[in-house]
């Protein structure tokens, strides 16, 4: 049987590897992000080609960060209620579901890579204050 301290040391990586995975996917939106707005000023066809390609790999990215989190919130969940500490990993991550609907409208898929950005920045906070209250109790 593992210790309180073990437990919490592997929330604390499961932690880092989600944030390791959330910074992974926030760096392929940032990137299909300034693809976006050359493709909004009239980049043409090689700029709207690249940034579908930079928002396919940042879904991956944000569909492997859903899986870190979701561990991270499984390692929580075996030693704190879940209502205290846990990460609604829908409400922060959905993006990935729709994503890439309806990408008729550049501007509007610009809006889309904008709000997944700020879904993954507070993911990364939350995840980060947890970790600093764990390593405090440590």
């Amino acid at each position: 049987m593992k210790t309180l301290r073990e437990e919490k040391l592997e929330i604390i990586d499961a932690g880092y590897q989600a944030i390791d995975c959330l910074n992974d996917a926030l760096k392929k939106l940032n990137q299909a992000s300034g693809l976006g707005i050359v493709d909004i000023l009239g980049g043409g066809f090689f700029a709207s080609i690249l940034k579908r390609e930079k928002m396919k790999q940042a879904n991956q990215s944000i569909q492997k960060a859903k899986r870190a989190l979701i561990k991270f919130n499984d390692e929580l969940d075996d030693i704190y209620d879940q209502d205290e500490y846990s990460i609604d990993v829908d409400d922060f991550l959905n993006t990935a579901d729709w994503l890439f609907d309806n990408m008729m409208v550049d501007i509007l898929v610009q809006q889309r890579i904008e709000t997944s950005k700020k879904n993954i920045m507070a993911a990364i906070d939350k995840v980060k204050r947890i970790i600093n209250v764990l390593e405090r109790q440590l």
